[in-house]
């Protein structure tokens, strides 16, 4: 934006990605659990890396959640 001016820029809507301290917080159990999830093959695949960090979507998250009985 140019300074003086009165445009704003636009709202957008982002999707809510969660690492896995957000998915512990929000599952209610330890970090650690959602690692040993990682390690087995248990949590869905990320779905995609942040700086060498996994990030997945909340909402795959939440359905694989509900899916298998952890929420």
């Amino acid at each position: 934006m140019r300074p003086g001016s009165d445009a704003r820029p636009k709202a957008t809507s982002l999707p809510d990605l969660v690492g896995p301290i957000e998915i512990a917080d929000r599952l209610g159990v330890e970090r650690a659990t959602v690692d040993k999830w990682r390690q087995r093959d248990v949590l869905p695949n990320p779905t995609l890396m942040v700086s060498g960090s996994p990030v997945w979507l909340w909402t795959v998250i939440n359905e694989w959640a509900r899916a298998t009985g952890r929420l």
